[in-house]
């Protein structure tokens, strides 16, 4: 069944019917064998020419747990530790993107029956998630802590992080840098910050590259945005960051929290579903799009749930389970969740 999509420049995609959800939802697959990838980029300097990682798997999701105010309830809500383990037990994701940002405290006690620490409470999501390993969990820091930017934390807090992650089995060592600024390109400081990165233990960049090209060959992987005309992965922009070099792949992502308030005040939630339909299936067929040719390791970041406050001009708040489709349309009344979870077990 085709449904037609958005408002300008819409597109088509193929809709799964309530039935077929279903049967797919309830199914239990054998989990694919994964093992951490890396990728050697050639650069100038003697860090950047190791070997380092980027995310494997077709389920990354987008939850965030805890921001840079340390406060549980400010992201979560009502919502316990148990609620987000249900979540992770019940998709078995192999990557959770930007699951915290800033530096957290480890022996902090979160809401919950278990009565779980931070440190436990990541740890615990990381063995619930489709075979762990070093590019399971991504922690987030944004470049506004910067020294030149006004504040001089942002290497303190990259230490405080990666000592966090690095008491986790198995550690985990991946960063992904947000409100990278667009005009930095190959700056000898942004160059500097990725070395000093690297130094501390990072294997694993990413700078947000919604509107840049990044600096080049220190990023080992990229996020960047659908067009919001049409929803597609932008192949053109990915192709700008491919001449670069260096990347290992890219996280096609509906960002938070512009781009997610647009898709959601211009479309329907089954013209949403289809949307995520659609990104679900390039994912698995992008070598060849559209008939453009494009041959590039993209995965689709599948956004489950977030809640943007204090940090952004107005609240917006994004819970899949509480979304749903029309009972008479072709998702049949199903969750954008349980939709979402039917994708992830369709182009596993």
């Amino acid at each position: 069944m085709i449904i037609a999509l958005g408002t300008a420049g819409a597109v088509a995609a193929s809709a799964l019917g309530i039935y077929e959800i279903l049967k797919i939802t309830q199914s239990t697959t054998t989990s694919k064998s994964t093992s951490t990838a890396e990728t050697t980029r050639s650069a100038s300097s003697s860090s950047a020419s190791l070997a380092h990682d980027y995310p494997i798997g077709n389920r990354l999701v987008r939850i965030r747990v805890l921001n840079d105010d340390q406060s549980w309830t400010n992201e979560m809500q009502s919502y316990t530790t148990d609620t987000v383990l249900g979540w992770l037990n019940d998709l078995k994701p192999t990557t959770l993107n930007r699951y915290f940002s800033g530096p957290q405290d480890p022996t902090m006690v979160l809401p919950g029956s278990q009565n779980l620490t931070v440190q436990e409470f990541l740890q615990a999501s990381i063995n619930a998630c489709q075979n762990p390993n070093n590019t399971t969990m991504i922690p987030r820091l944004s470049y506004t802590y910067y020294a030149d930017d006004g504040r001089s934390a942002f290497l303190a807090d990259a230490q405080d992080i990666f000592n966090l992650c690095d008491s986790l089995n198995p550690a985990q060592t991946m960063l992904s840098i947000d409100n990278y600024p667009p005009s930095s390109g190959s700056n000898p400081k942004i160059l500097s910050l990725a070395d000093s990165l690297f130094d501390i233990g990072w294997e694993g960049l990413c700078w947000g590259a919604g509107g840049a090209t990044g600096p080049e060959g220190f990023a080992t992987f990229a996020m960047v945005i659908p067009s919001s005309s049409n929803w597609q992965a932008p192949w053109s922009h990915m192709q700008q960051l491919q001449q670069i070099g260096g990347y290992g792949e890219f996280e096609v992502q509906i960002d938070f929290p512009g781009v997610m308030q647009t898709l959601v005040e211009n479309n329907t939630n089954d013209q949403i579903a289809g949307i995520f339909t659609t990104m679900a299936q390039e994912q698995d067929n992008n070598s060849g799009v559209n008939g453009l040719g494009y041959n590039f390791p993209y995965h689709y970041m599948y956004p489950i749930y977030q809640w943007v406050s204090a940090e952004s001009a107005s609240d917006f708040h994004w819970d899949s389970t509480q979304v749903f489709t029309s009972s008479t349309g072709p998702y049949g009344g199903a969750s954008l969740y349980q939709v979402m979870k039917a994708l992830m077990l369709q182009y596993d």
